[in-house]
């Protein structure tokens, strides 16, 4: 599954997040718990493992017409049909597939026949809740309009790495290593890159292992002064 086949233009989620899409009505399905074979595991490998998936779609009118007839019209979604169409969309996955690509699944369902003409836009994120080898959690977002020229946002998110450093200004601080949460988020990410989350991790453990092993030597110089 590729990006849509259409002009597009790759922003940031600042840009993507403005006031006209605040105020929009929105349906929110938050993570929708799943397994799916796509993605890459802690140790960096292709295979199925449990999946946590959340879709908001921004609706293209307001939802005044369904409110005041108490009833579903063509202004909004049902969101018990939309999961169920979710659900089965990523079941009937061949294959494995890369993060984008899973995303794209979902977008397939965000443009389905019964309800696209409600929906102007839509955030779509999967979560890998055991894809973080340093108990951290790993997400990717992929925020698209529907149309011929859509504005595109991607960011990988990093969260709540706990990465075991010594820090502190107090020498107590300086002989035995505290737990420092550490999350990264990179905004306008590359289709390719969504799944190099185990990258990331790697990156930010290195940096701390360099900034401790100078700590260390400079503590030690100044107890030899």
């Amino acid at each position: 599954m590729a990006s849509p086949k259409c002009d597009y233009s790759l922003v940031s989620m600042f840009d993507w997040s403005t006031p006209q899409l605040r105020i929009k009505d929105k349906i929110a399905i938050q993570q929708f718990s799943t397994q799916v074979n796509a993605g890459k595991d802690c140790w960096g490998r292709e295979k199925k493992q449990p999946a946590s998936i959340s879709v908001t779609l921004y609706l293209r009118d307001r939802i005044t017409t369904a409110a005041n007839a108490d009833e579903l019209d063509q202004s909004t979604v049902h969101y018990g049909k939309f999961s169920k169409s979710l659900l089965a969309s990523l079941k009937d996955l061949h294959g494995w597939k890369s993060t984008h690509d899973l995303l794209m699944v979902v977008w397939e369902t965000v443009c389905n026949d019964q309800w696209k003409s409600a929906i102007y836009a839509a955030d779509m994120e999967v979560e890998f809740p055991k894809a973080s080898a340093l108990s951290g959690r790993t997400s990717c977002m992929v925020s698209m309009e529907c149309g011929a020229s859509p504005r595109i946002a991607q960011v990988l998110y990093v969260r709540d790495l706990k990465i075991p450093t010594l820090i502190g200004v107090n020498s107590n601080e300086r002989e035995k290593k505290q737990a420092v949460v550490v999350s990264v988020s990179i905004d306008k990410i590359t289709r390719l890159a969504m799944d190099g989350y185990g990258e990331v991790e790697k990156h930010v453990l290195e940096v701390s292992l360099i900034d401790a092993a100078y700590f260390v030597h400079a503590n030690k110089c100044n107890v030899g002064d």
